[in-house]
């Protein structure tokens, strides 16, 4: 099984909620280890909805 992660919003006791979502992701990216289970997901540019409903027409779910 591999996750695809995509943010961070927690990491060594210090909550992230309060930083913007490019720089958690760029925190999310230096500390994702090559080659394990879980891959960095890049950004989908384009309008959220189409891409919600075109994964659902995938059964990305």
């Amino acid at each position: 099984m591999i996750l695809g992660a995509f943010d961070i919003m927690h990491v060594d006791g210090h909550d992230l909620r309060d930083i913007g979502c490019k720089a958690r992701r760029e925190i999310l990216f230096g500390i994702i280890q090559p080659n394990s289970r879980i891959q960095f997901s890049e950004a989908v540019p384009g309008d959220p909805k189409a891409i919600f409903y075109l994964a659902d027409q995938a059964r990305l779910d």
